[in-house]
């Protein structure tokens, strides 16, 4: 379960995963959002999951290749 604090009308969410050998970046990227994307959903139900997946792209570092 990602953390997450509400505190002053924000919230922050903390989504991860882990990487081993047989694992694939990507993959496991994908799954980080949908995480995060879950548990935002939670905060706010009407939020549309498409503007979660994007705004969560746009703010995570970019994955080494």
């Amino acid at each position: 379960i990602p953390p997450t604090l509400l505190a002053g009308g924000e919230s922050t969410l903390g989504a991860g995963g882990a990487i081993v050998l047989q694992s694939d970046p990507e993959q496991e990227h994908e799954e980080m959002l949908l995480k995060a994307a879950a548990a935002l959903r939670a905060i706010d139900p009407g939020i549309d999951p498409t503007s979660i997946s994007l705004a969560l792209q746009s703010a995570a570092p970019a994955l080494p290749r």
